[in-house]
């Protein structure tokens, strides 16, 4: 997988959150899966272990440093926009988090977070306190329930995102650290750097804030010299907090003893906390506090306040949880201090049960969710990705519609010029066009609400309705337009072919250069063809290696199991061939070039009764063998079963064209044929049928299965359902629909009214990549029609 992690807190901070995406990413990375974290940029610091894009950003806290990224549109920003993620994981829930999602949202990917932060008890640091709790837990509803999949590093964060209200799911998976570096590190360091020979040593890790209580260490530790005089407080953090305690040590006469280091290294640490006796922590704001496990796992025993985030220490075990009462947590240091034994105990359990928080079960996790979550965005994918394309699509048709009603307008005016001009004559009654337009929409509007759908009969009505009351509307502002020299005038002309070309180019320019990604199973599997199948499945394919992966992926994601897998290589000179075995396909080699003979050599190698057959640019939907096995269960006289298309890439122009007319033309073709015609990119045979004919007819070109469809018609039933819809890629239609017509409409014509084989040589399209400017053609036709018109009506006459 490709793993985004937008993180607010990353290094060189010395927080939790930044420790908890560094170690998790290292993980992933060597299990395979490449990440890429997003940050805010820190003057000065330089990356060096991981793959980190940072962003611009400003510094709103200084002790210690925090900074928070900006939106704006540099060039850091844009290489984020253009990397392919397969999912992306915020971490925290600042600007950069926001930016993943909006990414995400983008890509159509998931998206997922890790609420690190308990931020309703971080308040006092907004606005000076004017940003109140409740705020943050309405703000963290509105976004959690947009989110598709929260983490809680603890069970309190847990009931505390649901008592929020927040509805997705949500799982506890406490952030994970490197056991093995923290167990295996040197001691000595942290001693060095204080002076401390063989005192015993209090320690504690955090930033010193308000939040983490560190007074309350403070106050403790001056009762816990009265019994030891020679235990020494080491506190390692930095914050707007630090003077203040400063402060309090010395009126509590226990400064000499306690030693304010700073910030020190993050590869610093593991070495620190070798030299610990006993690790001191009060906060009560932790969703986890990453420093006790990391404390836990250097063989420390831990002294913390009663909190539900600290799941990891194990009371009496390896550590003490006491209330928050100083008296009572500096008795727990002292019996850890004076006692060996304990110590001892403590010190070994406390390495044993650090196992259970390392980042290897984090990531174990983690992996279960990104990959759930793919393989539901998998049964969604095509589905999203088509429901998006409608969208556009209804958006061309409408603007298609709204087009052709002012011209048909003005062409109407050009024929007639006596006409009523902008009013209908029905029934001996006139009408504005603004009547009829206004009746159009509410007709649409009524249908809407009733069935939550818009048609194609709906989109031409709303376009045709809104270019009534937008010429109608040009003919008020402009009243002395009366003839039609004035309605055809010079002004009008570049008015209209400006609105038509803008728009026409809008539609060419945001066409996707790429075809859309599909989340298919993103785990590596491989199908096994059974030793008897069911079913054959066979793929004709030459230089596929763009396409045929989803192709693959689609059918090894099958609910229908009981199936051989062929892929037929017509010689191909790219890795068809390699990523074909890598699924699991038996791969047959046909060195004659043609669709025909490749089709003709899977079948015949075919093992199972049932052989379907689909191209290598085709996802399939999950039930298409479960659907085609059942066909032929009802009904016995079937010889042949398939269906439809629609085009999940391409011009919108195609797209258009095969979501509203395909059918229509498929029962057409229908009449005209003399019964159902069969597409090879969803089609299924009986196996006997398939050889009693003698197959394909290997000497054709083109039309292979429709010529194929008429011989089986002959000695059985052909049946196709045209609600039955793979999808295809849009390559053969790549410069246009009409482009597309005129390249494949005289074949069709010679095969089904002639009986011929097609006439012209197509090339081989391996690409949806546009050639030159040919796709512009129509809307250079379009152009020159219009500007005839406006020829014609300013001659003189």
């Amino acid at each position: 997988m490709r793993i985004g992690f937008f993180t607010d807190g990353f290094l060189p901070q010395p927080n939790g959150v930044a420790t908890s995406v560094f170690e998790s990413a290292k993980e992933l990375e060597r299990r395979g899966h490449e990440v890429i974290i997003v940050a805010p940029k820190y003057p000065g610091y330089v990356d060096s272990d991981l793959n980190v894009v940072r962003l611009t950003s400003l510094k709103v806290l200084s002790r210690p440093e925090i900074r928070m990224a900006l939106h704006l549109p540099d060039k850091s920003l844009r290489r984020v926009l253009g990397m392919d993620f397969d999912i992306i994981h915020g971490h925290g829930g600042g600007t950069i988090t926001l930016i993943g999602w909006e990414t995400a949202r983008l890509k159509g990917i998931p998206f997922v977070v890790t609420y690190h932060t308990l931020w309703n008890r971080y308040t006092h640091y907004f606005l000076k306190g004017k940003v109140t709790p409740k705020m943050i837990e309405r703000a963290t509803k509105i976004f959690g329930n947009r989110i598709d999949h929260l983490i809680a590093p603890a069970e309190r964060v847990l009931a505390e995102l649901k008592s929020y209200g927040v509805k997705k799911p949500i799982t506890v998976i406490p952030s994970g650290i490197d056991v093995e570096k923290f167990y295996n590190a040197k001691s000595g360091l942290l001693r060095k750097i204080t002076g401390i020979k063989k005192d015993p040593i209090l320690l504690f890790v955090g930033r010193l804030g308000k939040e983490k209580s560190v007074d309350f260490i403070i106050r403790s530790f001056a009762l816990v010299l009265k019994d030891n005089r020679a235990s020494q407080l080491v506190i390692i953090g930095d914050g707007p907090e630090k003077r203040k305690l400063e402060s309090l040590s010395r009126r509590l006469g226990v400064s000499k003893k306690t030693h304010f280091l700073g910030e020190v290294k993050n590869d610093e640490m593991p070495n620190v906390y070798k030299d610990a006796d006993v690790f001191v922590f009060s906060s009560t704001t932790e969703t986890q506090g990453m420093v006790v496990p990391e404390a836990l796992a250097s063989g420390v025993p831990v002294v913390a306040i009663d909190d539900p985030a600290f799941e990891c220490i194990k009371n009496g075990e390896n550590g003490f949880l006491v209330p928050k009462d100083k008296r009572e947590f500096a008795l727990k240091i002292l019996s850890i201090l004076e006692n060996k034994e304990l110590r001892k105990s403590l010190s070994e359990k406390a390495v044993e049960l650090s196992e259970s928080f390392s980042v290897g079960k984090t990531v174990d996790a983690l992996e279960s969710i990104y990959y759930g979550l793919l393989d539901k965005y998998n049964k969604e994918s095509i589905f999203r990705i088509m429901s998006r394309n409608e969208r556009g699509e209804q958006l061309y048709v409408g603007f298609l519609s709204f087009l052709i009603t002012i011209l048909l307008t003005r062409l109407l005016i050009f024929l007639f010029p006596s006409s009523l001009y902008p009013k209908f004559m029905i029934g001996g009654i006139e009408f504005y066009h603004s009547q009829v337009a206004l009746a159009f929409l509410l007709l649409v509007l009524s249908g809407f609400i009733k069935s939550k759908r818009i048609g194609l009969a709906s989109v031409v009505l709303v376009g045709a309705g809104i270019g009534w009351i937008v010429d109608e509307a040009w003919a008020l502002i402009n009243t002395s337009h009366l003839n039609i020299k004035d309605y055809w005038s010079l002004p009008n002309l570049i008015l209209l072919l400006a609105l038509f070309g803008f728009m026409s180019y809008l539609f060419t320019r945001f066409q996707k250069k790429i075809p859309p990604q599909f989340y298919i199973g993103l785990r590596e599997q491989k199908h096994i063809n059974p030793s008897n199948p069911r079913v054959t499945v066979v793929i004709p394919a030459y230089n596929e290696e763009q396409f045929i992966p989803a192709t693959l992926k689609s059918l090894v994601n099958q609910t229908y199991k009981n199936f051989e897998l062929i892929v037929v290589d017509n010689n191909s000179q790219d890795k068809t061939s390699e990523i074909a075995q890598k699924y699991g396909a038996r791969v047959i080699l046909e060195k004659q070039k043609g669709v025909a003979q490749a089709r003709q050599a899977g079948f015949f190698e075919a093992k199972g009764e049932i052989i379907a057959s689909t191209d290598s640019d085709t996802i399939v939907p999950e039930n298409w063998l479960a659907r085609i096995v059942s066909e032929f269960d009802r009904d016995k006289s079937l010889t042949a079963f398939g269906g439809l298309s629609n085009l999940y890439s391409g011009p919108v122009t195609a797209r258009a064209a095969g979501r509203y007319f395909f059918k229509a033309f498929w029962v057409l073709d229908k009449i005209l044929s003399g019964g159902w015609n069969l597409n090879g990119f969803n089609m299924a045979v009986r196996r006997s049928a398939f050889l009693k004919i003698g197959g394909f007819n290997t000497a054709l070109t083109l039309g292979e299965d429709i010529d194929l469809a008429k011989r089986l018609r002959e000695i059985g039933k052909v049946l196709v359902d045209i609600n039955f819809l793979v999808f295809v890629s849009g390559r053969r239609y790549r410069n246009g629909l009409l482009l597309g017509i005129l390249t494949y409409a005289p074949s069709y014509f010679a095969r089904v009214f002639l009986h011929k084989d097609k006439f012209l040589n197509f090339p081989t399209i391996r690409t949806e990549k546009m050639s030159g400017s040919l796709a512009f053609l129509p809307l250079a036709f379009v152009f020159g029609a219009i500007f005839l018109l406006f020829i014609i009506s300013n001659s003189p006459r």
